[in-house]
């Protein structure tokens, strides 16, 4: 939205380009949106690469191991254990919020039951090889967890620093370029209005008034 603005600007810099206020605000404004085009950069990539293969394999273990929890949750029932039904009555999103020392337990707990029951989930299912593989992925849980959460902190950091710009960004328009514009009214009115046009589109921060001319929100 801010680039709309940018690329009127750039394009009539021969018309502000004496007069050394406006220069300033804009100069103010391009240094704060690369800043904006940086994190959003930062954004869009917070859950790919590495971190996104490991939020991927995260998935697909909670899945994994929602299926043994789901066999040893009906073991339970059909034992009459209660604890067991208690230990394994767990969905995936409790895995995927769980603390990296909760999880530990939690994975710990989990390669007990299998030792102890594994060889009763044949009938859900469960077969000796998926068990001994999903004890193999277990130990990992952890670092998933770790991983994919601190992912979604950066993310939201990024997304923090991404208002406070927009915010920013959104003042020097209406604090500063909005109200030197008006110079620039009689001799290049069209590019007043391309500039008018191109505020529309950030949304907030001006409005045109009745005569066609712009002041501060």
């Amino acid at each position: 939205m801010f680039g709309s603005v940018h690329t009127v600007l750039t394009a009539n810099q021969a018309i502000w380009n004496g007069v050394p206020a406006f220069v300033s605000a804009v100069s103010l404004f391009e240094n704060n949106l690369t800043v904006l085009d940086t994190k959003f950069s930062e954004q869009s990539t917070a859950m790919t690469g590495v971190t996104k293969e490991k939020q991927e394999l995260l998935n697909r273990l909670s899945e994994e191991m929602i299926l043994v929890h789901n066999a040893l949750y009906l073991h339970g029932k059909e034992t009459n254990s209660i604890i067991l039904q208690e230990r394994n009555r767990i969905s995936k999103s409790d895995l995927v919020r769980m603390t990296n020392g909760k999880a530990k337990v939690h994975g710990n707990d989990l390669k007990n039951d299998l030792q102890v029951y594994g060889s009763e989930l044949e009938v859900y299912g469960i077969t000796a090889v998926f068990i001994s593989q999903l004890i193999a992925k277990i130990d990992t849980l952890p670092e998933l967890i770790e991983s994919s959460r601190i992912a979604l902190l950066r993310r939201k950091g990024a997304t923090r620093v991404i208002e406070e710009l927009e915010s920013k960004l959104t003042e020097i328009l209406r604090d500063q370029i909005d109200r030197m514009m008006l110079i620039f009214k009689t001799d290049h009115p069209a590019f007043v209005l391309d500039y008018q046009n191109a505020r529309t589109r950030v949304g907030n921060g001006s409005r045109e008034r009745d005569d066609g001319s712009i002041s501060a929100a």
